[in-house]
């Protein structure tokens, strides 16, 4: 089965993050970190705060040379993101060396949330003014077994 080609790739960024009860441990070897993950992100942009921000829920990137790809960390959070999407294997792989290489200098116990995002820019094209959105997307939600569809909350957000 061959994947449909677009003229313009719709991908513009692929994002993983797990979220953690906060631990100072994260902040405190964040070098030890950096100095582990340097050779493939070198480049290092610590948040700008607004007063009244908490620094340590600011998130640290190290970004790779031609910034195509950054990780983030934060007291209670790992974030790996890319503009460069080889498929899912490559980036799932990536990811977990981030993690394991974020294990060697941080305990994680827990994890409170996971998170796998994808930002696609499709450019939809009006007929009448309006967008045919069923002419673009089709949405339904598979599950496989033996998971049920009696969820109590489930979200989706559309943004145009």
């Amino acid at each position: 089965m061959s994947a449909e080609q677009y003229p313009n790739q719709p991908l513009i960024d692929v994002a993983v993050e797990i979220r953690f009860p906060g631990d100072p441990a994260v902040e405190c070897r964040r070098d030890e970190f950096f100095r582990l993950v340097r050779d493939t992100y070198p480049k290092v942009y610590v948040p700008k705060l607004q007063p009244g921000d908490a620094p340590a829920l600011a998130l640290c990137h190290f970004k790779q040379d031609d910034e195509q790809a950054t990780i983030m960390t934060a007291i209670n959070k790992l974030v790996y993101t890319t503009k460069k999407y080889p498929g899912f294997e490559a980036f799932k792989e990536e990811f977990l060396r981030i993690a394991a290489i974020f294990g060697t200098t941080c305990t994680i116990e827990k994890l409170t949330r996971t998170g796998l995002r994808y930002v696609n820019a499709i450019s939809f094209v009006p007929k009448g003014g309006n967008i045919p959105l069923r002419e673009y997307l089709k949405v339904g939600v598979q599950l496989p077994p033996p998971a049920t569809d009696n969820f109590t909350t489930m979200n989706f957000t559309f943004a145009s």
